[in-house]
């Protein structure tokens, strides 16, 4: 899972770094936030795909990749739809992408708990 989630972290970071060209377009702070806090999380699944080496056998790496994973997709749709201007539609995509990554943290914090 390490090849994974390492390769979902480079290929989720590249799109955050085209993300910014989205945010430039954009008035105001919450979209700057928005794509600070996806970086963020890049950084948390490379962590995660570390893990993973270090405790092969916890299934809380794996858990926690996985949600880190969803909340970055769902936050990269958030943003495009605030780029787009149909931010109202996908307000939910925030949320749940949000949501993900709270789980994402609390697997990580079990992770050397329980191996």
């Amino acid at each position: 899972m390490d090849q994974v989630f390492f390769t979902l972290a480079g290929i989720l970071g590249v799109i955050g770094v085209l993300l910014r060209g989205y945010t430039l377009r954009l008035p105001g702070a919450t979209s700057q936030e928005a794509l600070s806090l996806y970086l963020i999380h890049v950084l948390a699944l490379l962590l995660t795909a570390t893990a993973t080496l270090i405790w092969p056998y916890s299934p809380w790496p794996i858990w926690g990749g996985w949600a880190f994973t969803l909340g970055l997709v769902l936050t990269a749709l958030h943003i495009i739809a605030q780029a787009t201007r149909s931010k109202h539609r996908f307000l939910w995509a925030a949320r749940l992408g949000y949501s993900a990554f709270i789980l994402g943290w609390m697997a990580f914090i079990l992770t050397p708990w329980f191996k």
